[in-house]
């Protein structure tokens, strides 16, 4: 029963840390091996494996919406009688957010977070609406695609070196300079291999799959 009230007290703290915008304390629940898997079809979905792509990612996250509210609803714990902080635990939660757009959005979903000695070395995200209050949330609306969200108001100009690997610094995701996607104003950043992309915290592009 102990190992219930700490783990639900953990968890409650981190959702606190992210409401309140407080990086340092939301990271230190985090293991240094950690993954996060964000669901949906979007550039920011998929997985994000150790705490530096992790802490892009949410950094990222915070900046496309400057409101958020996180409010846990239950906290199911697999083992109650667990004292060494090795545990999987499940959060149902309310989210009300407003994007960078002013849009106000309101969702609800699930966490499955796999602890290991006190941090989380494994969270999974469901979220109950994955399609259009969703994909609006991240500024796709109903009549426009990813792609076209991505393009959009960017001179459909070629890249002049192909030998590049083109960043996107919203979403993460990095491109072949061929790729239609590498067109973003976001893209900015310029790597070398997929090696070095991979080490800054970015993935690669499920598209053009360079």
């Amino acid at each position: 029963m102990i190992g219930a009230i700490i783990a639900k007290q953990k968890i409650s703290s981190a959702f606190d840390a992210l409401n309140r915008r407080d990086f340092s304390a939301f990271l230190a629940a985090w293991r240094d091996d950690c993954t996060f898997i964000y669901p949906g079809d979007l550039p920011v979905s998929g997985k994000m494996e150790g705490k530096a792509a992790i802490e892009k990612w949410f950094r990222n996250f915070l900046d496309q919406f400057p409101k958020i509210k996180f409010t846990v609803k239950s906290v199911c714990v697999d083992n109650i009688f667990d004292m060494l902080g090795t545990n999987t635990v499940a959060a149902h939660w309310d989210i009300d957010y407003t994007n960078e757009d002013g849009k106000e959005i309101e969702n609800s979903g699930v966490s499955i977070i796999k602890i290991k000695f006190g941090k989380a070395e494994l969270v999974t995200d469901y979220y109950f609406d994955t399609g259009d209050k969703f994909r609006t949330a991240w500024g796709v609306t109903e009549t426009e695609s990813v792609e076209t969200v991505l393009e959009k108001n960017i001179p459909d100009t070629p890249t002049d070196d192909t030998s590049k690997l083109i960043g996107n610094t919203g979403t993460l995701v990095f491109h072949s300079s061929d790729c239609q996607y590498s067109k973003s104003e976001k893209c900015t950043a310029v790597f070398s291999t997929r090696e070095e992309a991979i080490q800054k915290g970015f993935k690669a592009c499920g598209t053009c799959k360079p």
